[in-house]
């Protein structure tokens, strides 16, 4: 099936999806729909059913980085993708096939250059926690960018410099923004 047929299916299902949701998130996991099990879509839709993601209201939000608190579970992508950052490896028990150093880095000079994401996360708001359905690279990018900026505020001028200066030249960095303390996402509720 093309692209277009498959994300023409997509919209036919989940129609309360906005289409940067479904290009960015839905079309870049599923190479064919409806997925297998309706009932238990799998994990890039957190194990729920579709007839769950049918009911949510989406909305494009600003969020307070304070806000981004989730699970220290270890099985968690978001520590899975600390490890592609130290190691330079992909995490072979993950789920997450796109954990990969690479992504990471892309995302995380962006993040530095640009003091934002480069395309808002989409979350799950449900009993009062918060659920990464799509974007833990972002998010995970924007935990070591708010660290360099916590660490170049305390450094004196002169290393603070240089450090910038090493930031330029490894990542690619025309000038370097600090992040912003609120963010752009896609939260999703359930009705």
């Amino acid at each position: 099936m093309d692209e277009e047929a498959l994300k023409t299916k997509i919209r036919e299902d989940l129609t309360n999806f906005p289409e940067e949701i479904v290009e960015e998130w839905v079309l870049r996991h599923h190479r064919r729909w409806p997925p297998e099990d309706v009932s238990n879509c799998g994990p890039i839709f957190l194990f729920k059913s579709l007839d769950f993601w049918k009911n949510v209201s989406w909305n494009l939000i600003d969020m307070e980085v304070s806000d981004f608190s989730f699970s220290d579970d270890p099985d968690n992508a978001i520590y899975a993708i600390a490890g592609s950052f130290s190691f330079d490896t992909e995490d072979p028990s993950s789920i997450f096939r796109e954990i990969t150093s690479e992504r990471s880095i892309e995302i995380l000079s962006y993040i530095l250059e640009h003091g934002e994401f480069p395309k808002p996360p989409c979350l799950l708001s449900q009993d009062g926690n918060y659920e990464i359905a799509d974007g833990h690279h972002r998010l995970y990018a924007l935990r070591v960018a708010t660290a360099v900026d916590n660490k170049l505020k305390k450094m004196n001028e002169s290393s603070n410099i240089e450090f910038e200066s090493l930031l330029k030249e490894v990542w690619n960095i025309k000038s370097r923004t600090r992040p912003q303390s609120t963010q752009k996402v896609w939260l999703a509720t359930v009705n």
